[in-house]
């Protein structure tokens, strides 16, 4: 039996015997009955009290500590959520910087059915440099379309799959344009170098004036690109005989680009 019941059964059997006691013995004066019997019966209620305290003590702590392990679970979840919105914000305003300018540029320049690309492969080696475009044939993509970025030309699409491209862009060394630079415009041809940093102009008669920091734009000559996008600008200008020595730097850093356009070269 616990010590509460034993202490229950006690506090019973002092009360009822009491209770015979005073019945048997009326000429007692109530009141010095009540104060014995709560003089006998105080020390087993404080008894009582002083064990079932801790007790109690107990069962409340470990109640608070359940209640606070589930706010914390709640707090962990409501931080995930959190985090995962943030995420998602961080991508979205990532996504919209990225293409903010093509959106931009595709409104003020090019039609309306000038398609917005993501490139998902860069290549730069010593053979070829070419990117890889998320968009085949099955969303309209031909081989010979001219890639853009903003008033930069890119390149051109070289292959079609059916769900990628591949571009070859003006720094590969069979990328060929016909370009106009100065205020001039000297006649001559871009021609890519297998490097990312530099291009060259052939072509270019020692009689045309040429200076540094002229910027070259593409002509339209040909059937390959289009007429009035930029190249890169000249960065070195020197006689070589009969033609000059021209040296072009890109305007763009073509492996940072994450998206273009793709348009028709007659549109």
């Amino acid at each position: 039996m616990s010590i509460r019941a034993r202490l229950g059964v006690l506090l019973v059997g002092v009360g009822i015997v009491l209770f015979f006691w005073r019945t048997e013995i009326p000429y007692v004066p109530v009141q010095l009955l009540d104060t014995g019997v709560s003089m006998i019966v105080y020390p087993f209620v404080y008894l009582q009290n002083a064990i079932t305290r801790p007790v109690r003590s107990l069962v409340q702590q470990q109640w608070s500590i359940a209640q606070l392990q589930e706010q914390v679970r709640h707090l962990q979840n409501e931080r995930e959520e959190l985090v995962a919105r943030s995420v998602m914000l961080e991508s979205s305003l990532r996504f919209v910087n990225d293409v903010q300018p093509l959106i931009e540029f595709q409104k003020r320049y090019t039609p309306h059915n000038a398609q917005m690309v993501q490139i998902i492969l860069h290549h730069f080696g010593d053979d070829e440099h070419f990117v890889l475009i998320d968009a085949g044939s099955r969303k309209g993509v031909a081989p010979g379309m001219v890639a853009l970025y903003q008033n930069n030309l890119i390149g051109r699409v070289d292959q079609v799959f059916p769900f990628y491209s591949k571009v070859a862009l003006i720094t590969d060394r069979r990328c060929k344009v016909a370009v106009w630079c100065g205020s001039g415009q000297a006649r001559g041809i871009y021609e890519g170098m297998n490097r990312h940093d530099v291009g060259a102009l052939a072509h270019m008669s020692h009689l045309q004036e040429v200076k540094l920091n002229d910027f070259v734009i593409s002509s339209g000559e040909g059937t390959v690109f289009p007429h009035g996008f930029a190249l890169g600008k000249v960065v070195f200008c020197a006689c070589d005989g009969v033609y000059q020595n021209v040296k072009i730097e890109p305007l763009l850093d073509l492996r940072k680009l994450d998206y273009c356009l793709l348009v028709q070269k007659g549109q």
